[in-house]
């Protein structure tokens, strides 16, 4: 009873570890630092997130909206994509960011996010400037973390700081 027991236990311990079931977003690690963008546009901008944004496709864990759109504002301060961002819907320009798609792994020792997220570009007067469909994906293995519910935000918040890369370098090469 006692051999029953401890396989029991040893098999609960190993399925806690491999999946990633109660993990979240740390939005300062979604913030992309190491950018500086090599043209500044001179222009201020607002920043903001679709409502609709999408959950993982098996119902894990959405991005919050108040946590991407910190995110996207603060990695654009850091690069300085655009002279200034401002917090209201002020700005010379108005960007939308808007998840379409969010893959989160089940469980596993790998851990690979995938995302789709439309980009848009709008001067304040409501002209579409600019607009792009951006993939981006982040893979977290257990040499950056044994623990599963560490991985999962690892590779939630890798994902999305990809694709804010991404988002952030097609800005910065736009004739604004």
């Amino acid at each position: 009873m006692k051999t029953v027991s401890f396989k029991v236990f040893i098999l609960s311990v190993f399925l806690v570890s491999v999946s990633g079931c109660s993990a979240s977003f740390d939005k300062r690690e979604m913030v992309l630092h190491d950018y500086r963008s090599g043209k500044t546009q001179p222009y201020s901008v607002s920043v903001s997130v679709g409502d609709n944004n999408a959950e993982s496709e098996i119902g894990h864990v959405p991005v919050p909206h108040s946590d991407l759109q910190y995110a996207i504002e603060e990695s654009i301060r850091e690069s300085k994509v655009f002279e200034k961002v401002i917090s209201s819907d002020k700005g010379e320009y108005l960007l939308n960011v808007m998840i379409f798609t969010l893959q989160q792994p089940i469980f596993g020792f790998d851990f690979t996010v995938k995302i789709e997220a439309g980009w848009t570009l709008t001067k304040a007067g409501g002209k579409m400037v600019w607009q792009k469909l951006i993939k981006s994906q982040y893979t977290a293995t257990t040499d950056d973390a044994f623990a599963a519910q560490i991985r999962f935000r690892l590779a939630n918040d890798g994902a999305i700081r990809n694709n804010i890369t991404q988002g952030l370098k097609a800005l910065s090469n736009l004739n604004l």
